[in-house]
């Protein structure tokens, strides 16, 4: 079992609040329009927050899973964003922690999230297995040298998911065998 750090649920970085007030430095002409559109922003996603679903399929082989591994969630929502979704009541498993990109300066698809949960884990990235649906994420897991696995679900598997991924994979069946397989290998 692997340990959180005690400060994670107490403490959240909001990179984009700190991007803001960047530019509005940089750029002080133009910083009135910087919140405005953040909180068009805000207001949208809060809408389709309310619209989100999970996909059944991947939920049957999270909680699978996470009878035999340590489970972590990465959302590009913040951790209070994320938990107003009510997603995690949906699960019939606790994940071990769940990340925000939102806690790093520089989101995917720089290393920094990955290479942070690493720290926080007190593990080599190497030891991660990271999933993604996006070649900004498996390119984040690459920089950051984890086990990066692309799994096609909304994109088709392109020459960039080849190149940043371990394994390109067409849905959660192969997921799922692919990550037994590997983590029969105690080297993994």
């Amino acid at each position: 079992q692997v340990a959180v750090h005690p400060l994670f649920n107490e403490l959240s970085f909001d990179a984009n609040s700190e991007k803001i007030e960047k530019l509005s430095r940089e750029y002080p002409r133009f910083a009135p329009y910087f919140e405005e559109v953040n909180q068009s922003y805000k207001d949208q996603k809060l809408d389709y927050l309310k619209t989100i679903k999970i996909n059944p399929q991947a939920l049957n082989l999270f909680e699978k899973l996470a009878q035999d591994f340590d489970i972590s969630f990465l959302t590009n929502l913040s951790l209070e964003e994320f938990e107003k979704t009510n997603l995690l009541t949906h699960f019939n498993f606790k994940p071990k922690a769940v990340f925000s990109t939102k806690e790093v300066l520089n989101g995917k698809p720089d290393a920094d999230i990955y290479l942070k949960i690493a720290r926080i884990f007190n593990v080599k990235p190497q030891k991660l297995i990271t999933i993604d649906a996006t070649i900004n994420g498996v390119q984040a897991g690459y920089l950051a040298n984890t086990k990066a696995i692309y799994v096609s679900i909304n994109y088709p598997i392109s020459q960039w998911a080849m190149d940043y991924s371990i394994a390109f994979l067409n849905g959660f069946d192969e997921l799922e065998n692919t990550l037994y397989n590997w983590l029969k290998d105690q080297s993994v």
